[in-house]
This record gives structure tokens, sequence and C-alpha cells, in this order.
């Protein structure tokens, strides 16, 4: 075998593993995509349930309030109505922090946090070195995790914060220099949903 011949199998051979390691990581990204959209649609399903919850004591609570109120009161009415509505805000967001928090207790939750992970990425891109940080009672997740980013992005330089995130679950990404950060806990993404439930309650009181 001549030495132009060796070139082209060794070229040949290093797409190949090229194009297999490609496939792979893409296999793994829409594996861990399609579980974090499942989860994602099971407490959208459970926040429904939560707000009708809570839509009913409303509209109960409300009722009472306005039989007390005459037209004098209109005023302290609105501000009693406002802490009210406040309340149970407060209320759905801590039920649902909770709930999220019980997710470590189920054999998804690694498979959650690699589909955050994988979400959190998007918002990653061209940075070439992202800080993981975990809660403390994720930590010893952290070796996973590592390897499966190392394999999805090969590109990426990832490292998991030996010192845990002031989070109750998920996981927060950091730029190597500190640029970008997406919040990806638990915290983080009730906020996200309080504005649905605040319009909701907003129809109703």
């Amino acid at each position: 075998m001549n030495d132009a011949e060796a070139r082209r199998k060794l070229e040949a051979m290093r797409e190949y593993i090229l194009d297999t390691a490609g496939y792979e990581a893409r296999s793994i990204v829409e594996d861990a995509q399609k579980k974090a959209e499942e989860w994602r649609k099971e407490e959208a399903e459970r926040l429904e349930r939560e707000a009708d919850l809570v839509l009913r004591n409303a509209r109960s609570r409300a009722d009472e309030i306005r039989l007390r109120q005459t037209s004098a009161a209109e005023r302290e009415r609105s501000r009693q109505v406002l802490r009210f509505r406040n309340k149970l805000i407060h209320d759905a967001a801590r039920m649902l922090v909770d709930h999220l928090r019980d997710l470590r207790n189920s054999e998804e939750y690694p498979a959650i946090l690699k589909g955050l992970l994988a979400e959190s990425m998007e918002a990653m891109g061209g940075i070439d070195e992202v800080r993981i940080l975990l809660a403390d009672k994720d930590i010893h997740l952290g070796d996973e995790l590592l390897n499966y980013a190392k394999k999805v992005w090969p590109g990426v330089s990832f490292i998991v914060e030996p010192e845990p995130a002031p989070i109750s679950g998920g996981l927060w990404l950091i730029s190597g220099d500190g640029s970008r950060r997406v919040n990806a806990d638990w915290d983080a993404r009730v906020q996200d949903l309080i504005p649905v439930l605040a319009d909701r309650l907003g129809q109703v009181l």
C-alpha cells in the first residue's frame, strides 16, 4: 500500500468516526429534549390543575368580598382583592416549587437535568467554556451530567463547580468569562409561570 492509499483510507476512517459521533450526539440531544418536553408538558398540566383549584377558591372568596363591600368602600375593596390575589399567587408558586423539589425522588431526575442542560445550552451558542452549577443535594450527579455534556458538545469545555448554587433544584449555566448566564432552577421556572396564573386570576377577581 502506498502513502496516498494509506492517507485516503485514514481520511475515510476519520470521516466515518466523525459521522458516527455526530449521529450519536444528535440522538442524545433529541432524547434529552424529548424528556424535557414531556416534563414541561406534565408541569404545565399540573399548573393548570393547581390554577383551577386556586380559581375556584378565588371565586368563592371574591363573592364574599363583593357582598361585604359597598360603593363607598370600593377603593378599599380593590386593595383587599389585590392583596388576596397576591397571596393566591404566592401560595400557588410555593406549591409548585414544593412539587418540583419532589422531582429529586424520581428516577427520571437525572434525565430532567440533562434536558434542562440541553435547553439551556441553546443560549450558549459560540461559548467555548461553560460552568455548571447544581444544588447542594444534586452535586453527586455532577459527573454524570459532565460526561453527558462532553459527549454532546465536544467542542465546549465544561466544568461542574464544586461549590453548590443557592438553588433548590435544576441548574445554572455560566460562561467561562461570566458574560452569559442561564438560570434553569426551579424558582426561575416558577417565576416564568407566575404571569400565566396572574392573568387567569385577573379575569376572576
